[in-house]
């Protein structure tokens, strides 16, 4: 059996965010992990994907703890085999000319596709690789790609830098570019990913491709677990997969039901919910230095702002340990439902509270109404204005799965939902105490 322990999107020099306090896990951290875990498993060789020093973080502290990674795999008889990203066409040869070792390899520089033999005591694996020429590349690399690199009795595993949409600038494919090579006389046993920071196993005519994901959770938005992919390769066609958790941080979405909990129970209600969460994941995944929890609170409530000022700075205040454990909460959201026995009686009503009620039925059932048109187009204004702030072109930009853009339209009818249900509570409520 020979074994690889692979992974991409390293991004080494930044640090995971939201956590309390503005204190950073850099990803230095899990690098370490890597390493010794590599070491530990005695894999034969590791594969990255790239991306593996950020582009905007690529100082020279970055390289050097690249390089100081690869000499203590160097020590250990471990060889490295990788392809460049977009954020680190540039600074990993610098990382690689750091080690001086000669047992780090980049495959594909320069744009141009290689292969090579690695021979091994158990067998010879041919890998296959296309690197970033440049931040930006438009077209698909597979365009006029030479089916011959393919063809061999050997297993053969292909490692690429890539993005699924057609759009994007940073060498756009399609699934089917994988399944083409099937039809001709060659074809990869595995193909290993890189670009996209959430692990995803695709499958083309028999072909598999896998995103294995950031090793390290990087911001809120990268939820589930991060880490990195072993690779077993039993023979031709004979290849499998195993996640292995490596990343000290973990982001997560919890959601709290407050439905009939009484007024005085609901700050202890929430934050015995984030503590016993935090406990059962410090029992399970030994691997976490530190969870950070967004809590959504649910139910049914008669009074919504009763609830929000008993919850108010629970988050400064949320930082805790549960063991070896550290938590917090990053922020709070309510989605809470307004005690209303009939909603659509309501809305029969010429009222404040009867608009509000026919706003909360349009946006729950997706109608497009001319009050719901108008009031998409004024918080439309309101994304927008924030989208273009220097403060948040960053967070815009940053690898994400979905264009920000796309996003704050997918939020906007979730915020105007959780307003209207926020001012009928009120309403509700004045009218109770009146």
């Amino acid at each position: 059996m020979i074994r690889f322990l692979a992974f991409s999107d390293l991004h080494l020099g930044r640090s995971s965010s939201g956590l309390p306090d503005e204190q950073g896990v850099s990803t230095s951290v899990v690098w370490q992990r890597i390493v010794n875990y590599a070491i530990e498993q005695k894999v034969d060789a590791v594969l990255m994907g790239g991306d593996c020093i950020d582009r905007d973080n690529k100082f020279f502290e970055a390289v050097s703890q690249m390089a100081q990674g690869f000499s203590k795999l160097a020590e250990q008889n471990i060889p490295v085999y990788m392809v460049a990203g977009n954020h680190d066409y540039d600074s990993l040869p610098q990382a690689i000319h750091s080690t001086g070792a000669g047992t780090v390899h980049l495959l594909g520089a320069k744009g141009e596709w290689e292969s090579m033999d690695l021979q091994f005591d158990e067998g010879t694996v041919r890998l296959v690789g296309w690197s970033f020429p440049q931040q930006h590349y438009q077209r698909s690399p597979f365009t006029g790609f030479d089916n011959s690199l393919l063809e061999t009795d050997h297993p053969v595993i292909g490692l690429l830098h890539c993005d699924f949409d057609r759009a994007s600038p940073y060498a756009p494919v399609e699934k089917s570019d994988f399944a083409a090579s099937r039809l001709l006389s060659g074809a990869a046993d595995y193909w290993l990913l890189g670009h996209i920071h959430k692990r995803d196993d695709m499958q083309e005519n028999g072909v598999p491709f896998a995103y294995p994901g950031s090793p390290q959770a990087l911001d809120p938005s990268e939820q589930e677990h991060h880490g990195v992919t072993l690779i077993e390769v039993a023979g031709k066609g004979r290849i499998t997969t195993r996640f292995v958790p490596l990343s000290p941080v973990r982001y997560l979405n919890l959601e709290v039901d407050l439905t009939g909990e009484e007024s005085d129970n609901i700050r202890s209600k929430v934050i015995n919910a984030v503590r016993e969460k935090a406990e059962e994941f410090n029992e399970e995944h030994p691997h976490l230095e530190h969870l950070v929890m967004d809590v959504h609170v649910t139910g049914r409530q008669s009074d919504f702002g009763y609830v929000i000022d008993q919850l108010d700075g629970y988050p400064n205040e949320s930082s805790a340990q549960a063991g070896d454990l550290n938590y917090s909460v990053r922020k709070l959201t309510y989605a809470l439902q307004p005690e209303v026995e009939d909603l659509h009686t309501l809305a029969e009503e010429k009222s404040p509270a009867g608009s509000l009620a026919r706003l909360i039925i349009a946006l729950e059932s997706g109608q497009h109404t001319a009050a719901t048109a108008k009031l998409r187009e004024t918080l439309l204004k309101d994304f927008d204005y924030l989208a273009r702030h220097q403060y948040h072109h960053d967070l815009m930009r940053r690898g994400r799965e979905e264009k920000y853009e796309d996003v704050q339209r997918k939020a906007l009818d979730e915020v105007l939902l959780n307003e209207c249900k926020n001012l009928l509570s009120s309403l509700i409520a004045q009218k109770q105490e009146g």
